[in-house]
């Protein structure tokens, strides 16, 4: 899926105003974060052109910072699915964590997966969950899900199983390594995504 969506900008450019990044294609090379830092360097002067924008160091900050929050906060989200039973259904986690993806208050959007995680504990506190503790519990791998989740979990999950976890390229490892904050904002986002 990787190489079609690498090549998928060349038809979007047609359509849409695009930019394209290039991120190494190893992650070992000497030059490969120089390489990536280059590209957001030169990504940011290209967003302050297009928008007539100034993006400040401390922009970045703030955004690394909103952005490690909403990580943490999600990471909380996928822990629920240790839970015997899990208080929430995988499907109903998914169109939590891909509604992430489309929310621009990330400020807003943790409040309220927070108050959704108490919520969900006080479920399985109190041994509220509609789902079976002998359920069994399914993990997703493999191509991000997008649009497929109502031909694949959904159906898992009415003949009886649970969806757990989700480790495909939208997944728990995007939320594993936080962005450093306590260095240059450039190099810590160059660190971060080369190294997923």
């Amino acid at each position: 899926t990787c190489d079609g969506k690498k090549k998928m900008y060349e038809l979007l450019g047609e359509l849409k105003d695009t930019y394209v990044m290039n991120l190494p294609n190893s992650q070992n090379n000497s030059y490969s974060l120089e390489l990536w830092k280059s590209e957001i360097k030169a990504f940011i002067k290209k967003l302050e052109e297009k928008f007539g924008v100034t993006i400040t160091e401390e922009k970045i900050k703030e955004g690394i910072r909103l952005c490690n929050e909403e990580r943490e906060v999600l990471k909380e989200l996928y822990s629920l699915g240790k839970l015997v039973p899990p208080p929430v259904s995988g499907y109903d986690t998914y169109k939590v964590l891909d509604g992430a993806n489309f929310t621009f208050d990330k400020a807003e959007q943790n409040a309220r997966v927070r108050e959704m995680i108490a919520e969900l504990k006080k479920v399985h506190e109190n041994g509220e969950s509609k789902i079976p503790v002998t359920a069994p519990r399914i993990l997703i791998t493999g191509c991000p899900m997008g649009g497929v989740i109502d031909k694949v979990v959904k159906p898992i999950e009415e003949l009886g199983a649970v969806v757990v976890a989700y480790e495909n390229c939208s997944g728990m490892k995007n939320l594993e390594e936080l962005v450093r904050e306590d260095i240059d904002p450039i190099d810590a986002l160059a660190q971060k995504y080369l190294n997923i």
